[in-house]
């Protein structure tokens, strides 16, 4: 018997997956777990040397593996030995079964231990929907079923594993209390004969396509992500258009309800409103378009709608940069989980992913940066802006603050549209973690962005002087500082 502890949930954060027989409903004190759970059983003497690579397998894929032959699990003082087993079933995720030539030990009334764990498992896994059972069978064994060969002097007792066999492949059972067959999903039996075998069906049965620390560590980027999207987020209340009436009909036709009643339904509200999630940069979109600034910071003239949208835009629209904690992120960035390795380099270098989060993080620090040089012009400016919206006037603002305004709408917005599409990625929405057009990295005009791209040092500008020897460190030392391109005394000349 092999132990392992997951959280349990539907598509869970190991990512593993709960198969169409439902979502896995748990007693409250089972509900959580460190790690993904597997039970492994099967008789001791039959896979020794199996079961203790299985058991090294699953640790090092990042499983927490118990095993009762290693007496690692716990049991409580009043509990006997196959209850704790028992007990471990129910309290598991998966179920393997290994079958093979040797009965194992009696529980009672010709049933095998080993048969009883698979009841057991049967049972809690019609109940609660886990541990989810993966079975297999050594293909020697199968094929002398197959063949009516019980007699052979290999088979501890023949009778009874074919019994068993027979019972874990069953589509129907009857039962004392009912004479008609109880119908049951026929289970897949996977054959095998080596512990290759055995890995390639446990790969594809527990969803392991990567590694668990790599799941772990995406499904806290994720989760972080979710939560600094729903912090860059408030909830608007607009009236509908007539994209979201016809989706609004057709959600009422998919829940059941008949089309003249939902066309009932929905003519009895012409005006209706919804009340939806926007990003808070998007009140001051439509100004930040129609004014557009230029090096030159002249002061931008607003009317009264112009002037509404800034208002709301500096008292609600930004979000706030203490909130926006990125614990996960940071840690996939600094552990390099999220890299590729590059066979031709022979060396890890950035991936799509490793790209996004770190802009991520970069536009995390120019927003807080952005925020506090906003800071000084808001209360100010709010007051400035109440007159005008009050009586429908035509106001101007500073050129100065204008621009940091404009500024902190261009970060807050790109950060949005990098975090959104990055949560598209992670939830399979979109095909690449990076987003599509962006904001300039100035709001001072075209001429202004090329004048930051041209100072800005990109790795493969570095790289390229970097192969240069000495350019790094002795050309700019202290009293040495000389052009770039005259030969450098100290140097040594590298082969």
């Amino acid at each position: 018997m092999v132990l392992l502890s997951r959280p349990i949930g539907h598509n869970s954060p190991a990512g593993l997956r709960v198969t169409s027989y439902g979502r896995v409903k748990r007693p409250p004190e089972k509900a959580v777990a460190v790690r993904p759970t597997v039970f492994l059983s099967s008789t001791v003497r039959d896979f020794r040397d199996l079961r203790g690579a299985v058991k090294h397998w699953l640790e090092d894929s990042g499983f927490e593996a118990l095993a009762s032959d290693y007496a690692d699990f716990d049991m409580r003082p009043d509990e006997s030995a196959f209850d704790a087993c028992f007990d471990a079933v129910r309290r598991s995720d998966f179920y393997i079964l290994l079958l093979g030539f040797r009965r194992g030990s009696w529980y009672r009334d010709s049933i095998s231990v080993t048969q009883q764990e698979y009841r057991v498992a049967r049972e809690s896994f019609e109940a609660y929907g886990a541990p989810i059972p993966i079975l297999l069978i050594r293909r020697e064994v199968q094929t002398l079923l197959r063949a009516g060969l019980t007699e052979s002097s290999d088979f501890e007792d023949a009778s009874h594993t074919r019994r068993f066999v027979e019972e874990v492949s069953a589509t129907f059972e009857v039962t004392e209390e009912k004479s008609e067959p109880i119908e049951r999903r026929a289970n897949w039996l996977h054959d095998f004969d080596s512990f290759r075998d055995v890995v390639d069906v446990l790969r594809v049965a527990l969803d392991l396509k990567s590694d668990l620390s790599r799941q772990r560590r995406l499904n806290a980027v994720a989760a972080e992500v979710e939560t600094l999207l729903a912090h860059m987020m408030l909830n608007e209340q607009v009236r509908a258009t007539p994209a979201i009436v016809e989706a609004t009909r057709k959600l009422l036709i998919q829940l059941g309800i008949k089309e003249t009643e939902a066309d009932a339904l929905i003519a009895d509200k012409p005006d209706w409103t919804v009340r939806f999630p926007m990003p808070r940069h998007a009140a001051l979109d439509l100004v930040v378009e129609r004014h557009p600034l230029s090096s030159e910071r002249e002061r931008v003239e607003l009317d009264a709608e112009d002037a509404g949208e800034l208002f709301w835009f500096l008292l609600a629209g930004l979000a706030a940069p203490e909130a926006m904690r990125m614990e996960a992120v940071w840690d996939a960035a600094r552990t390099g989980a999220f890299l590729d390795y590059d066979r031709g380099l022979r060396a890890f270098g950035s991936s799509e992913l490793s790209t996004a989060l770190s802009d991520v993080l970069a536009d995390t620090v120019r927003y807080g940066a952005a925020r506090r040089a906003v800071e000084p012009y808001l209360a100010k400016t709010l007051g400035e802006l109440v007159e005008p919206i009050n009586y429908g006037r035509r106001t101007y603002l500073d050129g100065d603050a204008a621009t940091f305004i404009w500024a902190v709408h261009h970060v807050e917005a790109n950060l949005y549209l990098r975090l959104a599409a990055l949560y598209d990625w992670l939830n399979r929405r979109r095909d690449s973690p990076l987003p599509g057009s962006l904001y300039p990295l100035t709001p001072l005009g075209d001429e202004q962005v090329a004048r930051i791209l041209d100072e800005t040092v990109t790795v493969e500008s570095l790289r390229l002087h970097a192969s240069t020897p000495g350019y790094l460190t002795t050309v700019w030392e202290p009293g040495r500082r000389q052009r770039p391109d005259a030969p450098d005394k100290g140097a040594t000349e590298q082969p």
